[in-house]
């Protein structure tokens, strides 16, 4: 399974522009990044669904967040 080349770009500028800047413009970035990263993905869809549901706040999730993951990447 493949993830969205729009996220992947995504987190990858929001590294680029983090390294060597203080904390706080780090944090703007990746707050820029991430959004650029859901807004245009099937991603706002699946963070919609996984908070109606409360996943994240599952501790069984957690245990298993990796699988969770991947699973939720079927949600278009």
């Amino acid at each position: 399974m493949q993830f969205p080349a729009e996220s992947i770009n995504a987190y990858k500028q929001m590294v680029y522009e983090s390294i060597d800047k203080p904390i706080d413009d780090a944090l703007k970035a990746e707050a820029y990044w991430l959004y650029q990263a859901t807004s245009k993905t099937p991603a706002v869809k699946r963070f919609r669904i996984a908070d109606e549901q409360g996943l994240e706040h599952d501790i069984e999730n957690q245990r298993k967040w990796v699988e969770l993951v991947m699973d939720v990447q079927d949600i278009n």
